[in-house]
């Protein structure tokens, strides 16, 4: 309810200059949409520590904060112009801008990003909340190409390989208790639906871990190799690896430790309760390897929180 009111509550009037379709009710029901997503990203930058003059403000995000975010999104032409352009909307943005401390608050931060998309748009007599979606899409997908590999380098880190041994034959149990057997090739696989079910049982979802992230960590962990929109055993894997990174965010710990924490805290004991019959062993399971295929791709927050330690 709070990032609903922080990114989604911008007073619409303020965009009266922008010569577009505003359809508010349609953009507001957008910026809801994005809401978790634009809190991470928020958080993120202005958690960066760059300022022209005064200390960082908690909760806020400077100048140069925002111009890492469009150069690293990589939205606009990295020329010569950007640093003018991300100026000229910020300034139309915050209240002060002639202040060189002015800093952005979280619904100038919606309001600049709805700006930023008509700014890019191609076609600026489209209706605002279809700009600002487009946009969306493009820092989503460029940020979770961006740091592609880090996800991959905390997945085939020894120790979190060690982990993911350490606990397979329980993570097995639970991928058997929802996969279904495709009677051509002899292959469990977990659909979308069956992944969701599993998260519902054990109460995963909530404002942490959106439906929406929820959904792509599914679609992002598949190998794309292949049309078949089915998750097998090593997929699930990996996608528990992102889910434990939502439900742990402590930064003090590495990651390995915080994905086992999850797995023996919340995972396995709710699913112990759901499934009193079934035993979900924790042992020494196989034998760690290096060698495992990485994930294909994964979402931006759960990079920046393989980041945030050093693994």
């Amino acid at each position: 309810e709070q990032a609903l009111a922080d990114y989604a509550g911008l007073q619409l009037d303020r965009l009266q200059d922008l010569n577009t379709e505003l359809d508010r009710s349609a953009l507001v029901a957008t910026l809801e949409e994005h809401c978790l997503e634009m809190k991470q990203v928020f958080e993120f930058y202005s958690a960066q520590g760059l300022n022209y003059g005064s200390a960082d403000t908690a909760g806020s995000m400077s100048r140069l904060e925002l111009l890492k975010f469009v150069q690293q999104s990589r939205i606009l032409d990295d020329s010569s112009q950007l640093k003018m352009d991300v100026e000229r909307l910020f300034s139309a943005t915050v209240a002060n801008p002639w202040d060189s401390d002015a800093e952005m608050v979280p619904t100038q931060f919606s309001e600049f990003l709805i700006r930023l998309a008509y700014h890019n748009a191609l076609d600026k007599a489209a209706p605002l909340h279809e700009l600002f979606d487009i946009l969306w899409c493009k820092i989503s997908e460029v940020a979770i190409t961006a740091d592609m590999v880090l996800f991959r380098r905390a997945v085939g880190e020894r120790r979190m390989q060690e982990v993911l041994a350490l606990h397979e034959s329980a993570l097995r149990s639970i991928f058997m208790l929802y996969a279904v057997k495709n009677i051509d090739t002899n292959v469990f696989t977990l659909d979308l639906k069956g992944f969701m079910t599993v998260l519902n049982d054990v109460e995963l979802i909530d404002e942490n871990l959106p439906i929406q992230s929820a959904k792509f960590c599914f679609t992002t962990v598949q190998d794309q190799t292949d049309n078949d929109p089915k998750m097998d055993f090593m997929e699930f894997q990996e996608a528990l690896v992102a889910i434990a990174l939502f439900k742990t965010p402590n930064p003090f710990l590495t990651v390995p430790h915080r994905v086992k924490q999850f797995f023996r805290l919340t995972l396995i004991p709710r699913m112990s309760n759901k499934w009193p019959r079934t035993k979900f062993k924790v042992g020494a399971g196989r034998r760690a390897s290096t060698h495992r295929r990485p994930s294909t791709v994964m979402m931006k927050a759960v990079a920046m929180a393989a980041e945030a330690v050093d693994v």
